[in-house]
This record gives structure tokens, sequence and C-alpha cells, in this order.
């Protein structure tokens, strides 16, 4: 495990980093697999699907409803400045991935 240690750092904790710079949840299950990487909750196997989760509690419901994550130790300041960060961080992709 040793040789690894150093990248698991800089993958961990780069900024330049995808596992840095976008929040993902996954989960699996015996039909297929749950994701959500920013704002986007996709649904890969039975019964795929993509939605993008526009509305704040949209995002919390779904990680409750989807990935059993209640964030219950979350409070709401921490809550609105990661709904910020992602709402940020999805309109800035949504620029780079639109044509002008």
């Amino acid at each position: 495990m040793s040789a690894f240690a150093a990248r698991h750092h800089e993958l961990s904790t780069s900024p330049e980093s995808g596992f840095v710079r976008v929040a993902t949840v996954q989960r699996r299950d015996a039909t297929g697999a749950d994701l959500v990487r920013g704002l986007v909750l996709t649904r890969v196997g039975d019964g795929e699907r993509q939605t993008t989760l526009e509305r704040r509690d949209d995002y919390f419901a779904a990680l409750a409803d989807v990935f059993g994550m209640t964030l219950d130790d979350v409070g709401p300041a921490e809550r609105d400045a990661l709904w910020a960060r992602l709402a940020a961080a999805h309109q800035q992709w949504l620029e780079t991935v639109s044509p002008r």
C-alpha cells in the first residue's frame, strides 16, 4: 500500500483532482448503479435515466432517498455552503459544454 500513498494523497487533496473538484456519490445494486456527479443524478442499468437536480431540496432529497445519506449531522449553513458550491460549479460546467 505504501506504493500508492503519494498518488492517493494527491488525488484526495489536490485542487486539480477530479475527486476534489466534483462531489460524487455512487451506489451499486443488483440491476445497475446510481450516481450523482455534481448536480447530475444518473441511473445506469435497469431503467437508465439522467436528471439534473436543479433545486437545493431535490439534491438533498436524492441523497436521502437514493443513497440513504440523510446528513443529519450537517447543519443548514453547511448545506447552504455545499449547495452554493455545487450550483456554481454546475453553472461553470454548463458554460463549458454549451455552445455559445
